[in-house]
């Protein structure tokens, strides 16, 4: 359960370094709190273009919820949570931080 609530944050915050280096200050981000696809989409107009759109759709839509509601922080009183593979995630993930990097300067400090 820590890969995917760890998975959550580094999706988030890749998306929110989009959307800083893109001019938008800290308020903007704390509005969006940890909904995933708010954070996307957002990245989306910032001019965050994912290589695999398809794939950086299903990730997102599938961490969404539980990383908005924490569920792998406070597990839920349920029996079964539906997760993407770990392996697959980690593809996507990589895929879609190499993104980020490519097409803003988030290393560069101010």
């Amino acid at each position: 359960m820590p890969f995917y609530f760890l998975a959550g944050f580094a999706v988030e915050l890749a998306f929110k370094a989009v959307i800083l280096r893109s001019g938008s200050g800290e308020e903007v981000l704390r509005k969006l709190g940890h909904r995933l696809d708010d954070c996307y989409l957002s990245a989306q107009k910032c001019g965050f273009v994912p290589t695999d759109k398809d794939s950086t759709d299903r990730m997102v839509s599938g961490l969404n919820r539980t990383h908005r509601d924490f569920s792998f922080r406070y597990v839920p009183d349920v029996e079964v949570i539906s997760v993407i593979g770990p392996g697959r995630i980690l593809l996507v993930l990589a895929a879609m931080l190499a993104d980020v990097e490519n097409q803003f300067d988030i290393w560069q400090d101010e």
